[in-house]
């Protein structure tokens, strides 16, 4: 088993992850815990057990970019003054980008092609600069002038994550840059502190919206998925199309009844958790 759950960004996959992780851990592993997203709990060794997940944070190699490459360990871009404080390249972006897939494949190839392992591997497949991000915006760069990073095909099963919503996306995606909250684990509360950011933004983000969602690359990044998907109809069969809007209110196990899974209750309790709670929604 080789699922590679491709997303658009702030769609519902880290929730879609963590559940079908928590279900392949118990499956494949014996492991039932809720488990940590910021934790790697033995993901590190890609041998020992039957089942290996990963997802962005969880690289082996971004691990030790974090340690080497400080710089990169939080991924911020410097758009339109917002950010200040964080002097990024785009050189530096890009060589966290390219590092990454190098991970991503590396994975595969040990899991999958040598060991015959099962892995689920989440990840955004386009992470455009900030350059390239406004050099399309301002007719400098056409979509044909992106790399397509052609992840392995062969026995992989693709998920292909979206969001039906562009403005809502485009919101919380400028949230999440801002104040640099991806998710927040539910037993560390950070309910006050999203209400709190939440009412500082508010005003601006009314005007700010409509134009961050297309010049950050939503609209953007929804095309180069497009180019990608239609790539892979062509090398393998195994795809899915889901939107976050299809799962967002549901609960982790009727999400997996969604995806076809209905098992789940010989290797998890009907109401298991995952260990996170939304942050940026509507």
């Amino acid at each position: 088993m080789c699922i590679r759950d491709s997303h658009t960004g702030r769609c519902g996959s880290t929730k879609l992850w963590a559940i079908l992780d928590r279900y392949y851990r118990a499956k494949y592993s014996g492991d039932n815990t809720e488990g940590s997203l910021k934790k790697l709990n033995r993901r590190y060794n890609l041998l020992e057990d039957n089942y290996f997940g990963l997802f962005e944070f969880y690289s082996p190699r971004f691990c030790e970019m974090r340690v080497k490459y400080p710089w990169l360990s939080v991924r911020v871009k410097q758009k339109d003054g917002l950010y200040p404080g964080h002097n990024i390249t785009p050189e530096q972006d890009k060589e966290w980008t390219n590092l990454r897939f190098e991970a991503w494949d590396y994975v595969h190839h040990i899991t999958c092609d040598h060991f015959n392992k099962n892995y689920l591997i989440k990840y955004p497949p386009f992470s455009p600069t900030y350059e390239e991000e406004r050099a399309y915006h301002e007719g400098r760069m056409k979509l044909e002038d992106f790399e397509m990073n052609i992840p392995p095909t062969d026995g992989t099963d693709f998920i292909i994550l979206r969001r039906r919503n562009k403005i809502e996306q485009g919101i919380s995606r400028w949230l999440t840059n801002k104040t640099n909250l991806f998710f927040a684990e539910r037993e560390r509360d950070k309910t006050e502190l999203i209400e709190r950011t939440k009412k500082i933004y508010s005003k601006r983000l009314s005007f700010k919206v409509p134009a961050w969602a297309e010049h950050t690359g939503i609209i953007l990044i929804d095309k180069l998925m497009d180019r990608l998907v239609d790539h892979l109809k062509k090398v393998s069969k195994n795809i899915r199309e889901i939107y976050y809007e299809d799962i967002a209110d549901l609960e982790p196990y009727e999400v997996l009844e969604f995806m076809g899974i209905t098992d789940y209750e010989k290797y998890l309790d009907k109401n298991f958790t995952i260990p996170f709670i939304k942050t940026w929604t509507r």
